[in-house]
């Protein structure tokens, strides 16, 4: 079990490992638009890597032959208030 005190887990499904947010990296014409997604939720994130390996694919960013099981999910350990600090700040 893990205990936190200061701030959360919080988790990115992808077809790459991401070890730190770069928003210079992120796409635009994202569903709520450029931005880094993560989510509290395992399950939400593992639903989401063949769909991210499927956008990939049609960028052509990775082979057609990619697998699914080859997605990654990417475990962010953020301090929360450092966290909304730079996002509003823009300090990323």
């Amino acid at each position: 079990m893990i205990h936190l005190t200061d701030g959360v887990i919080l988790y990115h499904g992808s077809y790459i490992g991401v070890s730190d947010i770069d928003m210079s990296r992120c796409h635009a014409g994202l569903d709520l638009g450029i931005g880094f997604y993560l989510t509290s939720s395992l399950e939400q994130t593992l639903a989401f890597v063949p769909a991210s390996i499927r956008k990939a694919k049609q960028r052509k960013l990775i082979p057609q032959e990619f697998r699914i099981e080859d997605g990654v999910v990417s475990i962010q350990a953020i301090e929360c208030l450092s966290f909304v600090k730079s996002m509003r700040y823009g300090e990323f």
